[in-house]
């Protein structure tokens, strides 16, 4: 017997459990059926799922975990959303979605907050994938959200730095630089984090200068000397106020000579150099707007 034939019995079965009738009304209440019924999709999505038919597997562990809500056992049924969301991922990640949020309603029903924020997480990174980077932002929050609620200060700060960089890729400067400087402000009085400062404060940079506020950026600049000690002589500090400069003189040359003796020493991300892209396009529209 293959096992989608097999499948497909079990899930016959799992119907049959379920019709109301004399016998059954005898020998079991509706909850009894709906766990009997629920075993019974379950092995039958395994068996989907030994032959790699994932839709089938996808709806028969979606189909199980109905069933178990049905007899009262919400844990059961989340974990069956989740494995109905890992089969569907193969095929369609809109009905992956969907099965995690159902997870998600019930993990926040039972309190269970950090299982909830690792769903959507999981929500975020398969939006961001599939180059839904609004999507992705919101769920990333989200997942935030719920770290903080539960004290993961860590985990949090994490989903809060995927956002961060998306969002600056979606040119939302003003809500990107929020993130960082806060981040930023939270490591200084973290020894084990402190070496991450100098970092987030380039990119806090980097999108203030985007915002093309000169005077916001300077301030800026002197505010984070103020949160962490070593920034006035760290070589990132001294980057934006050469980029600032340049943006300032209209000065593509200077801007290319700064970025050119920083990536001579620290290899420039993909995302700092998009946005340095940025600042230099900006600097050369401002160079045909004089001429």
């Amino acid at each position: 017997m293959s096992k989608v034939h097999r499948g497909d019995e079990l899930v016959q079965q799992a119907e049959k459990t379920m019709q109301v009738g004399f016998m059954s009304r005898i020998f079991g209440s509706k909850a009894d059926r709906a766990r009997d019924a629920a075993e019974l999709y379950d092995k039958a999505a395994n068996a989907y799922k030994l032959d790699k038919t994932w839709d089938r597997a996808g709806r028969a562990f979606l189909s199980a975990a109905e069933h178990y809500i049905i007899s009262d056992d919400k844990p059961e049924a989340a974990y069956r959303f989740e494995n109905a969301a890992t089969a569907f991922k193969k095929i369609d990640h809109g009905a992956a979605i969907n099965a995690l949020n159902k997870a998600i309603v019930i993990y926040r029903e039972m309190g269970r907050f950090n299982t909830a924020a690792r769903l959507e997480k999981e929500i975020g990174e398969t939006y961001e994938n599939d180059d839904e980077s609004a999507l992705a932002v919101e769920h990333y929050k989200l997942a935030a959200d719920y770290y903080e609620g539960e004290g993961q200060n860590t985990n949090r700060d994490n989903c809060l730095l995927k956002a961060a960089h998306i969002s600056a890729l979606l040119g939302h400067y003003n809500e990107t630089i929020n993130i960082f400087e806060s981040i930023s402000s939270s490591c200084a009085s973290d020894n084990l984090r402190k070496f991450s400062i100098r970092d987030y404060l380039l990119k806090a940079g980097l999108c203030h200068l985007n915002t093309g506020d000169t005077v916001a950026v300077r301030q800026a600049l002197e505010n984070y000397t103020s949160m962490y000690f070593e920034w006035g002589n760290s070589r990132e500090c001294k980057l934006l106020t050469a980029i600032l400069d340049a943006v300032e003189d209209n000065d593509e040359a200077a801007f290319s000579k700064a970025v050119r003796e920083f990536d001579n020493i620290s290899q420039l991300d993909k995302w700092k150099t998009s946005m340095l892209l940025r600042i230099q396009e900006r600097i050369k529209n401002q160079e045909s707007e004089i001429l």
